[in-house]
């Protein structure tokens, strides 16, 4: 499983704070479920991405396979550098992602892209051709959770030029404050019961469903 978490000008200090914290609560509140739980073990990656040339890697492929690794990548995602703040480059950000997939030391079962973000592409990539290329490329699904504050029809923008795959789907937040329950049952419903990750052995990873690279 990719997170890819929307630091673009359009969003303040505040709420970035806001969708770290949700963040947060969304894997401690989940954590129980995590290895024998039900969702199995889960490879996580966090991006943090802007403009066309602004995406950032902030916490590495990190394997969660029980309750305290949950916990403890909670607390480091609550943390997570900002890097940016300018435009917003969804469909650049996906490109940077699906090399990711194939460079680490995970084999996973399906590979899935988690995008959060406030406002439609403005610069960069073709978002829909990026979605493309990414599900063409071995890519199982992209999931978004647009947060409506800005525009109240991003919901829609996101379905249209960025969801894709077998069991697709967005889950919109109204605002910031809303973000956290958006993102848990976000979570929660793209991480269900499944066999769990291999031991790293491989260049492949996987999302969703079971073993989660993000």
């Amino acid at each position: 499983l990719q997170l890819l978490l929307d630091v673009s000008g359009s969003i303040s200090r505040e709420e970035y704070n806001l969708m770290l914290k949700g963040y947060q609560n969304a894997f401690t509140n989940l954590a129980p479920r995590f290895g024998s739980g039900g969702f199995g073990d889960v490879a996580i990656n966090t991006v943090v991405w802007s403009g066309k040339d602004r995406q950032q890697t902030v916490i590495p492929w990190f394997l969660i396979q029980k309750t305290a690794d949950a916990i403890d990548f909670a607390n480091k995602i609550a943390s997570a550098s900002r890097g940016f703040n300018d435009g917003t480059a969804p469909g650049s950000a996906i490109n940077f992602a699906v090399p990711l997939f194939a460079n680490n030391e995970f084999e996973g079962k399906r590979w899935v892209i988690n995008v959060s973000g406030d406002n439609k592409e403005n610069e960069g990539d073709s978002t829909s051709k990026a979605r493309d290329r990414a599900l063409a490329a071995g890519v199982a699904a992209i999931n978004g959770l647009p947060i409506l504050n800005d525009d109240r029809d991003l919901l829609s923008w996101y379905q249209n030029n960025l969801v894709g795959g077998q069991n697709s789907f967005a889950i919109a937040a109204n605002d910031f404050t809303d973000f956290g329950t958006a993102i848990e049952a976000k979570l929660a419903r793209e991480m269900q019961p499944s066999e769990p990750v291999p031991e790293p052995t491989t260049v492949f990873g996987t999302l969703a469903f079971c073993a989660v690279i993000s």
